[in-house]
């Protein structure tokens, strides 16, 4: 590793994480640090790369509960990013009990607002519909679209023909606000029933709230159970867009 990395990891004992689909290796090193890495030949791979990732917890700091950077570099192989540790658990470590979740539904609405509380004028990220297509369409022609992880629902299509279709159900208009741009469980940390910061940031972006919300309601669904996803959206505050869903799930596929 470069010898920034190595500094800031020496005499830590460490261990393998394995939550998450990110193209990055992920590892937990004792006394509270991360170290992200990335092939270099595999940046394309992942929406954005360590370097932009970097650059908006960069941006994120003081604004909202998110990791520090403590060391970036890159050697003729790979990206290595540090990172201090975010205290809690993920929140689908576990489904909740019956009594509690009522009250993680609450707090996972409240930190999904906190993001997009941040003022859109600030932000540098451009994560709008237009940039978010292009890079759809850049990923279908250089083959980078994993097929082999599309959803049950999409198994056996090809590439190019969802792309078709999510030009299809591109909307019309779209309510901007800074988003996460992956808030799905794992990457909202809480400690008991109260939000303790988020990770993996590098889709932060001025984009339609929906991006986040069609994600985390997904993400509740799958972990909880589909009535503690509509609560989310009724705690949020949010009126059900199916369009807005349907594009932004599907837009996953091709990330």
């Amino acid at each position: 590793m470069p010898a920034e990395i190595e500094r800031a990891l020496v005499g830590r004992s460490w261990s393998a994480v394995d939550v998450g689909m990110s193209s990055a290796d992920v590892f937990h090193f004792e006394r509270g640090l991360y170290l992200k890495t990335v092939r270099r030949v595999e940046r394309d791979r992942a929406f954005g790369n360590l370097a932009h990732e970097r650059a908006k917890l960069e941006w994120l700091a003081g604004k909202l509960p998110v990791p520090a950077v403590v060391a970036f570099a890159r050697d003729e192989s790979r990206d290595y990013l540090v990172l201090t540790e975010v205290q809690g658990r993920h929140a689908a470590a576990e489904a909740p009990a019956p009594e509690a979740a009522p009250r993680l539904v609450e707090a996972l609405a409240a930190a999904c607002r906190s993001f997009h509380g941040l003022s859109p004028l600030d932000c540098p990220f451009d994560g709008s519909v237009d940039s978010l297509v292009r890079e759809a369409e850049r990923r279908v022609e250089l083959g980078l679209v994993d097929s082999d992880n599309f959803d049950a629902e999409h198994v056996g299509r090809e590439p190019a023909e969802l792309f078709r279709e999510l030009q299809g159900l591109r909307p019309e208009h779209e309510d901007l606000v800074v988003v996460h741009g992956d808030l799905c469980l794992p990457n909202i940390i809480l400690e008991g029933d109260k939000l303790s910061g988020f990770i993996d940031v590098g889709r932060v972006g001025v984009s339609d709230r929906w991006r986040d919300l069609a994600l985390c309601a997904r993400s509740i669904e799958h972990n909880w159970g589909p009535p503690w996803a509509g609560a989310f959206l009724d705690a949020y505050g949010a009126s059900p867009d199916p369009g807005k869903r349907a594009f932004y799930l599907l837009l996953e596929e091709f990330f």
